[in-house]
Protein backbone atom coordinates (compact mmCIF):
# COMPACT_ATOMS: atom_id res chain seq x y z
CA UNK A 1 0.00 0.00 0.00
CA UNK A 2 1.19 3.30 -0.24
CA UNK A 3 2.06 5.81 2.81
CA UNK A 4 -0.95 6.91 4.70
CA UNK A 5 0.21 10.77 3.80
CA UNK A 6 -0.56 9.67 -0.39
CA UNK A 7 -2.85 11.37 -1.46
CA UNK A 8 -6.10 9.09 -1.87
CA UNK A 9 -5.90 9.08 -5.53
CA UNK A 10 -2.49 7.05 -4.69
CA UNK A 11 -3.64 4.85 -2.41
CA UNK A 12 -6.40 4.06 -4.54
CA UNK A 13 -4.26 3.33 -7.27
CA UNK A 14 -2.14 0.82 -5.40
CA UNK A 15 -5.59 -0.98 -4.08
CA UNK A 16 -5.75 -1.49 -7.91
CA UNK A 17 -2.65 -3.02 -8.39
CA UNK A 18 -2.33 -5.17 -5.64
CA UNK A 19 -6.04 -6.20 -6.75
CA UNK A 20 -4.81 -7.12 -10.47
CA UNK A 21 -1.58 -8.73 -8.33
CA UNK A 22 -3.84 -11.07 -6.71
CA UNK A 23 -5.78 -12.17 -9.53
CA UNK A 24 -3.14 -12.61 -11.60
CA UNK A 25 -1.96 -14.72 -8.96
CA UNK A 26 -4.98 -16.66 -8.17
CA UNK A 27 -5.37 -17.46 -12.69
CA UNK A 28 -1.71 -18.30 -12.74
CA UNK A 29 -2.00 -21.10 -10.21
CA UNK A 30 -5.10 -21.68 -11.41
CA UNK A 31 -4.27 -22.36 -14.63
CA UNK A 32 -0.75 -24.39 -13.86
CA UNK A 33 -2.95 -26.79 -11.85
CA UNK A 34 -5.50 -27.34 -14.56
CA UNK A 35 -2.94 -27.64 -17.21
CA UNK A 36 -0.21 -29.30 -15.70
CA UNK A 37 2.33 -31.02 -17.93
CA UNK A 38 2.76 -34.91 -17.79
CA UNK A 39 6.58 -34.37 -17.33
CA UNK A 40 7.62 -33.30 -13.88
CA UNK A 41 10.45 -31.20 -14.43
CA UNK A 42 8.56 -29.30 -16.66
CA UNK A 43 5.94 -28.80 -13.95
CA UNK A 44 8.58 -27.74 -11.43
CA UNK A 45 9.95 -24.90 -13.96
CA UNK A 46 7.38 -23.50 -14.80
CA UNK A 47 6.62 -23.29 -10.87
CA UNK A 48 9.36 -21.86 -10.25
CA UNK A 49 9.40 -19.47 -13.00
CA UNK A 50 6.00 -18.57 -12.20
CA UNK A 51 6.67 -17.83 -8.50
CA UNK A 52 10.02 -15.50 -9.88
CA UNK A 53 7.49 -13.92 -12.00
CA UNK A 54 4.77 -12.86 -9.20
CA UNK A 55 7.68 -11.88 -6.84
CA UNK A 56 9.00 -9.57 -9.29
CA UNK A 57 5.72 -7.72 -10.09
CA UNK A 58 4.97 -7.75 -6.59
CA UNK A 59 8.46 -6.03 -5.76
CA UNK A 60 8.26 -2.91 -8.56
CA UNK A 61 4.28 -2.09 -7.10
CA UNK A 62 6.16 -2.53 -4.22
CA UNK A 63 9.06 0.10 -5.01
CA UNK A 64 5.95 2.39 -7.24
CA UNK A 65 4.64 2.72 -3.87
CA UNK A 66 7.02 4.32 -2.30
CA UNK A 67 7.64 6.42 -4.34
CA UNK A 68 10.11 5.03 -6.91
CA UNK A 69 9.57 6.47 -10.63
CA UNK A 70 11.53 4.09 -12.50
CA UNK A 71 9.08 1.39 -10.57
CA UNK A 72 6.06 2.82 -12.26
CA UNK A 73 7.96 3.80 -15.71
CA UNK A 74 8.59 -0.09 -14.87
CA UNK A 75 4.85 -1.49 -14.64
CA UNK A 76 3.52 1.00 -17.37
CA UNK A 77 6.01 -0.93 -19.78
CA UNK A 78 5.27 -4.16 -18.27
CA UNK A 79 1.43 -3.36 -18.73
CA UNK A 80 1.94 -2.88 -22.77
CA UNK A 81 4.17 -5.40 -23.26
CA UNK A 82 1.71 -7.65 -22.21
CA UNK A 83 -1.38 -6.21 -23.93
CA UNK A 84 0.91 -6.14 -27.23
CA UNK A 85 1.74 -9.87 -26.61
CA UNK A 86 -1.59 -10.67 -26.37
CA UNK A 87 -2.61 -8.67 -29.30
CA UNK A 88 0.40 -10.00 -30.88
CA UNK A 89 0.21 -13.36 -29.99
CA UNK A 90 -3.78 -14.20 -28.93
CA UNK A 91 -4.22 -17.47 -27.17
CA UNK A 92 -6.51 -19.97 -29.10
CA UNK A 93 -9.79 -20.41 -27.37
CA UNK A 94 -9.48 -23.76 -27.25
CA UNK A 95 -6.00 -23.70 -25.20
CA UNK A 96 -6.85 -21.79 -22.20
CA UNK A 97 -10.57 -21.92 -20.12
CA UNK A 98 -12.27 -19.32 -20.73
CA UNK A 99 -12.01 -17.67 -17.16
CA UNK A 100 -8.34 -17.18 -17.61
CA UNK A 101 -9.10 -14.66 -20.73
CA UNK A 102 -11.56 -12.98 -18.45
CA UNK A 103 -9.55 -12.71 -15.81
CA UNK A 104 -6.91 -11.44 -17.58
CA UNK A 105 -8.41 -8.75 -19.07
CA UNK A 106 -10.11 -7.67 -15.60
CA UNK A 107 -6.31 -7.81 -14.33
CA UNK A 108 -5.19 -5.07 -17.39
CA UNK A 109 -8.50 -3.05 -17.06
CA UNK A 110 -7.49 -2.63 -13.25
CA UNK A 111 -3.77 -2.18 -14.05
CA UNK A 112 -4.57 0.41 -16.80
CA UNK A 113 -7.08 2.82 -14.52
CA UNK A 114 -4.24 2.19 -11.74
CA UNK A 115 -1.64 3.26 -14.36
CA UNK A 116 -4.33 6.12 -15.14
CA UNK A 117 -3.87 7.34 -11.72
CA UNK A 118 -0.48 7.24 -10.98
CA UNK A 119 0.67 8.97 -14.12
CA UNK A 120 -2.18 12.02 -14.12
CA UNK A 121 -3.08 14.31 -11.65
CA UNK A 122 -2.16 14.00 -7.90
CA UNK A 123 -0.61 11.05 -9.17
CA UNK A 124 1.90 12.79 -11.15
CA UNK A 125 2.28 15.32 -8.66
CA UNK A 126 3.17 12.70 -5.77
CA UNK A 127 6.35 11.69 -8.24
CA UNK A 128 7.44 14.71 -9.01
CA UNK A 129 7.50 16.19 -5.40
CA UNK A 130 9.72 13.28 -4.48
CA UNK A 131 12.33 14.43 -7.14
CA UNK A 132 11.91 17.94 -6.21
Amino acid sequence: MAPIDSPTQIRRAFILLWLSFGISLLEGVATQVVSAPADDDLGDLAWVISTAVFAISAYFIYCASRRRNWARIVLLVLTFVAVAAYVVWPPLWSDDPWWSTALFCVSTLLDAVALFWLFSGEGAKWYAAQRA
